[in-house]
């Protein structure tokens, strides 16, 4: 018979068992557990927090920029210009958000698109978006385009 490595098996002596600390005196490792006498350590949960030192604030406090101001949790809207419309699309097209995704000018239409009046337009669009400015609306109006303003729904957070 060949010896093989399935059949190989460890000498009962050399693998120490694990010891279960704390679950009474009865076995070993009752009373303190190894965890010495009275103090923070001592107690159920008392190792703390990962950034807390003591007296001086934590160590990624210093890592933190600090900002000032009122900053809001909604994220901010798309933003295209009228000149990259120009260049991205061909006469009569009808842009949507969709559309913007589709040809790299936003990454998703999260919180809605808003049109600015940024460089040149002389193509005939159907535009839709959420926002536009005041200048955006005259040249796509100037160009013969049209507007559609649409309003997103708003979604409660529960």
């Amino acid at each position: 018979m060949t010896l093989s490595l399935a059949q190989l098996k460890s000498y009962p002596s050399s693998r120490k068992k694990r010891r279960r600390l704390g679950r009474g005196n009865a076995g070993k490792g009752g009373t303190y557990g190894s965890r010495g006498q009275k103090g923070q350590n001592s107690r159920s949960g008392g190792k703390g927090k990962g950034g807390h030192r003591g007296k001086k604030s934590p160590a990624f406090i210093s890592q933190i920029p600090k900002t000032r101001g009122f900053l809001g949790f909604n994220s901010k809207m798309s933003i295209v210009n009228i000149g990259q419309l120009n260049s991205h699309f061909s006469e009569g097209e009808v842009i949507n958000s969709k559309k913007l995704v589709s040809v790299g000018l936003i990454s998703k239409n999260g919180n809605g698109v808003k049109v600015l009046g940024g460089g040149e337009l002389n193509k005939k669009f159907a535009v839709t978006a959420e926002h536009f400015s005041k200048s955006a609306e005259n040249a796509i109006k100037k160009a013969g385009g049209t507007i559609n303003t649409v309003k997103k729904p708003q979604t409660r957070k529960k």
